[in-house]
């Protein structure tokens, strides 16, 4: 988790490489493997938050993660109706980065989430099963945010 969390200026372009790589092309590739491989039906996207909402130390992270999501419409648009391509963003999921991510968290982080305001890794399947389900077959090219209500709770006291 060392290449997720750094200051801009200790930022070097390779970093900014490998970030792009591990998510955005990836992502793209993988799209382009599973459009080949299934000439129908849905391909789910996982992303994460940060592109949600503005977090420091996040800048070159943020970014792929953005790009995840124009990427998933733009395939939208281009596979649609055959293939559906939608992505999810789930609230943190305890993961190894998700755990040291927990670990970092400001005190009060807990109540600004209406709900428990991280996942375990496995609810994350049963929401991109639902989105790649035939009772989805409406959603394409959408951006789903799984936040735990992080944005509707904010905590009105000081």
């Amino acid at each position: 988790s060392q290449l997720f969390y750094f200051h801009i200026a200790a930022f070097k372009p390779d970093d900014f490489r490998q970030v792009q790589e591990i998510n955005l092309s990836s992502t793209y590739f993988d799209s382009c493997f599973e459009t080949k491989l299934h000439k129908a039906g849905s391909i789910p996207i996982v992303f994460s938050m940060p592109v949600l909402p503005a977090a420091p130390h996040h800048a070159h992270y943020a970014a792929a993660k953005a790009g995840m999501v124009n990427l998933t419409k733009s395939l939208a648009c281009e596979l649609a109706p055959v293939i559906r391509e939608n992505c999810i963003a789930p609230s943190i999921t305890i993961t190894p980065m998700g755990q040291d991510s927990v670990s970092n968290l400001p005190p009060d982080y807990a109540k600004k989430t209406c709900l428990q305001p991280v996942f375990a890794p496995e609810e994350n399947p049963y929401y991109n099963v639902t989105l790649a389900s035939p009772s989805a077959s409406f959603v394409i090219g959408a951006a789903q945010d799984l936040n735990a209500g992080r944005y509707i709770c904010w905590e009105s006291q000081p």
